[in-house]
């Protein structure tokens, strides 16, 4: 089984008080995490069309595209779930990564086993609806 974790580290304590210039640019930040080419386009424009200020990134996917399963769909939602409700397991994973996360949920679903994906488009701030989505399993 592989196994991907998302640790986001936030400032120490010290910089988040509320009076603190950098809890205020921490919280400000947003960072946009496609797979595929066909995502950049889209967060590259909801972040140059964006109203408030504060830190804005994209981490593109360097060289050419890896494993595209035949069930993704580009919604431009700040997260997708795959195989939804038909298993217990849930993998948590974003950018590059759903291509390896995929094609091991394909390989194992060959073998009898159902996992459901969450993919992270928008990795800061993480939607508060994909942390309840991930509540609802194992």
């Amino acid at each position: 089984f592989f196994f991907f974790f998302l640790m986001i580290r936030r400032p120490p304590r010290s910089t988040l008080s509320s009076s603190s210039a950098a809890s205020d640019v921490y919280k400000r930040q947003v960072v946009y995490s496609p797979t595929y080419f066909c995502e950049i386009n889209d967060y590259f424009t909801k972040l140059i069309n964006a109203k408030e200020g504060g830190i804005k990134a994209v981490r593109y996917p360097r060289g050419g595209e890896h494993y595209k399963p035949s069930y993704y769909k580009f919604t431009g939602n700040t997260y997708d779930v795959y195989n939804s409700g038909k298993s217990d397991i849930l993998v948590v994973t974003y950018g590059r990564m759903f291509s390896n996360v995929s094609l091991a949920v394909d390989l194992l679903k060959e073998e009898g086993v159902e996992i459901s994906t969450l993919k992270l488009n928008k990795i800061l701030p993480i939607d508060e609806k994909a942390v309840e989505e991930a509540k609802r399993y194992k």
